[in-house]
C-alpha cells in the first residue's frame, strides 16, 4: 500500500493528522492523546536527530517499529487499512540515493 503522510484520509474520507504541532512549539500525537507529546528541538542543534527519531519510532516509520505499535493500530482502525510490517525497498531500489 501507499505510505501515509501526516494529513491522511480516515476511513469515512475525513481530513485527519497524525501529529500537530502545540501552542510551546512542540509536537503531540493527534491519535494517542496528550501523553505522547515531544519538544521540539533546534533543528542545527544534535538534539533534532533524536527528535526526528523519536517522532518516526512512535507512528512506525521504521519498520521494525511496526508490529505491536498502539499508534499503528490507532492508524489502522481509522483508515480501515492494514500497515504492513514488512520494510520498504533499500533507498537504492526506489530510486533514492543510498545513505553514505
Amino acid at each position: 500500500g501507499d505510505a501515509l503522510g501526516n494529513v491522511y484520509k480516515t476511513a469515512d474520507g475525513e481530513e485527519a493528522r497524525q501529529f500537530e504541532l502545540t501552542k510551546t512549539g512542540g509536537v503531540r500525537c493527534a491519535l494517542c492523546g496528550p501523553d505522547f507529546e515531544w519538544s521540539a528541538a533546534d533543528r542545527r542543534g544534535p538534539g533534532w536527530a533524536k527528535f526526528q527519531h523519536a517522532l518516526r519510532s512512535h507512528c512506525g516509520h521504521f519498520a521494525s517499529c511496526r508490529r505491536g505499535n498502539a499508534h499503528v493500530a490507532l492508524l489502522e482502525a481509522k483508515t480501515g487499512c492494514a500497515v504492513s510490517c514488512a520494510a520498504g525497498p533499500p533507498r537504492a531500489a526506489a530510486g533514492r540515493p543510498a545513505k553514505r
